[in-house]
């Protein structure tokens, strides 16, 4: 049985970690022409690593441990080595059947719009125990992003996934789960994530996703019909399960949403569009202002404000 006696601290988070190689671009080309590089670097990507890697430039004093599988390559080490040098403790494995997950990440410079060339990697054979979270005894697990980690995302013959039984023991063991999903619009979208719903606390997703979830679709959220279709869709997935809070962003704002009916909304923080260098990390900035926020007990209007404006300051660079 789960020692659920251990106090908790600080936030563990695992999944998807990438290399992403970004270039900033004029335009974003047809096929068969040209478009030209203004800039390009190499940043951290996935979930955990973008949110840890957030929470420790936000200055929270808790341990930050990063759970992940990582190819026994040059990525692999500087993945590493970048976790060291941000006070990130690793608890990740290596292998030799997959390289290190990355990702080109095309940013066009006049809209911030992203478009993403993904490799998989290791991160497809990623299958934690329970038993290795657990040990670490965090306040709270994030784990980014169902629907991009295959050996997770898979199914059982009872219909349950092996996600949703690491988030079972994960939450018997008194440490609140987070998670995020990943757009996807293959027919598997809601039975994999409906799968993990009963085990999951906080949900962060956007509005796309949602509504995938919910099997509903939500016109613009600039119109009367949106916020209907958006509140629509809040309460299939809170029937589906009601213990699970959502936190669900968009780019005009965000909502929160739990079954007994409490709604809080925040909107996003207005960056000039000469100041947005880029937009990819922008939703894991929000998760990581609004987990500073949990972490410390804030109350729910003080975590979406410290999830716009951690998802605001994420613009300013590419």
């Amino acid at each position: 049985m789960a020692n659920t006696t251990t106090e908790k601290n600080g936030i563990a988070a695992g999944g998807n970690w990438i290399v992403d190689y970004v270039k900033t671009i004029d335009h974003y080309p047809k096929e068969e022409t040209l478009a030209n590089i203004l800039s390009h670097e190499k940043s951290n990507g996935g979930a955990p690593y973008n949110v840890l890697k957030d929470l420790h430039f936000l200055g929270l004093q808790a341990p930050l441990t990063g759970i992940g599988l990582l190819g026994e390559d040059e990525n692999g080490d500087w993945i590493e080595a970048d976790c060291k040098a941000h006070g990130i403790a690793s608890i990740f494995g290596r292998t030799a059947l997959a390289p290190t997950s990355y990702t080109d990440v095309v940013s066009v410079a006049s809209t911030g719009k992203r478009t993403f060339f993904h490799s998989r990697g290791a991160n497809a054979l990623f299958l934690p125990t329970g038993a290795e979270i657990i040990a670490q005894a965090p306040k709270i697990f994030h784990l980014g992003y169902l629907l991009l980690l295959d050996a997770l995302d898979v199914q059982h013959a009872d219909g349950g996934t092996a996600a949703g039984q690491l988030l079972a023991e994960i939450s018997a063991a008194g440490i609140a789960t987070s998670v995020d999903l990943v757009s996807d619009k293959s027919d598997r979208f809601a039975a994999v994530v409906v799968a993990s719903l009963p085990h999951i606390h906080y949900l962060f997703c956007n509005e796309i996703e949602l509504g995938q979830l919910a099997n509903l679709s939500i016109a613009s959220l600039d119109t009367a019909e949106g916020q209907k279709d958006l509140e629509s869709a809040l309460q299939i997935v809170l029937q589906i399960s009601p213990t699970t809070a959502i936190f669900c962003h968009f780019h005009q704002g965000c909502v929160y949403a739990n079954a007994a009916g409490v709604r809080f909304s925040q909107a996003s923080v207005s960056v000039p569009t000469s100041l947005v260098l880029g937009s990819a990390g922008a939703g894991d900035a929000f998760a990581a202002g609004v987990l500073f926020g949990l972490h410390a007990d804030e109350d729910i209007s003080t975590c979406l404000r410290m999830g716009v404006c951690a998802a605001a300051s994420s613009l300013l660079s590419s």
